[in-house]
């Protein structure tokens, strides 16, 4: 059993961690353009590449990236971290 005793300031290192309640408006829409902007180069990866490995691959990594994309507007908006009971 480790000493080091989990907080809301050790973690705040780690913001990812953290479940972040969207209520704020500017940072709805923000996400909500990020969305889009993405799902239209989906499209064009459909559209465009051929079915195969590569283009699964690249859908893949769009998703991964749309993930990081959102993940970074909601860790920067302050008023959406939730803090668990407990800690």
């Amino acid at each position: 059993m480790s000493d080091n005793l989990i907080t809301p300031q050790t973690l705040d290192s780690y913001p990812g961690l953290f479940y972040h309640a969207i209520t704020n408006t500017e940072t709805s829409e923000a996400m909500e353009t990020v969305r889009l902007e993405y799902l239209h180069v989906a499209q064009l990866v459909l559209d465009t590449c051929p079915q195969d490995r590569y283009r699964s691959l690249a859908l893949t990594a769009l998703e991964e990236s749309l993930m990081r994309a959102i993940q970074s507007l909601a860790v920067q908006d302050p008023s959406t971290k939730v803090v668990p009971e407990g800690l």
